[in-house]
């Protein structure tokens, strides 16, 4: 009985450190998409998440209600339109508007904001965009259908 308890209070905290770190070591960042106009969230819009793993630098990018059958690629930003700081992966939307993205995610450069949504933060913006927008690592300006991330991802 003594020999059971040992194991169950060692599987506890084996549990418990594998939360922990999990908590400690991941980022979650939430896409949406938003009116170019406006700039307010697209009610019923396409949206997306990414969790990435900092410790193992890797990322997985899920979204839904996509264009069908489009070619999209997730990009981080850190400003200099129009060069995109770097491509972190493509993918095409299944027939549902379903996208998964998965690869690996290096050190982004920072950038510090000095107005705007993230006036005094420092971090990268990421980016669904349509494959076809990109040429190179430049970017054309149509954003419609595009996703936005909602706060900066900080290495």
């Amino acid at each position: 009985m003594k020999n059971i308890r040992k194991i169950m209070v060692v599987a506890a905290l084996c549990l418990m450190f594998v939360a922990t770190t999990t908590l400690v070591s991941s980022c979650h960042i939430r896409l949406v998409e938003k009116d170019p106009v406006t700039w307010t969230k697209v009610v019923g819009g396409a949206y997306g998440a990414i969790d990435i793993d900092e410790c193992k630098h890797k990322f997985v990018f899920k979204a839904s209600n996509l264009v069908p059958k489009t070619s999209y690629t997730l990009v981080a930003y850190a400003e200099g339109w129009p060069s995109v700081t770097m491509v972190l992966g493509s993918g095409t939307s299944y027939k549902g508007g379903y996208l998964c993205i998965k690869g690996s995610i290096p050190v982004l450069p920072m950038y510090t904001y000095i107005s705007g949504e993230y006036a005094c933060q420092t971090g990268a913006k990421i980016w669904l965009v349509h494959t076809a927008d990109l040429f190179g690592m430049n970017l054309v300006w149509a954003p419609q259908g595009w996703l936005w991330e909602t706060k900066l991802y900080k290495n």
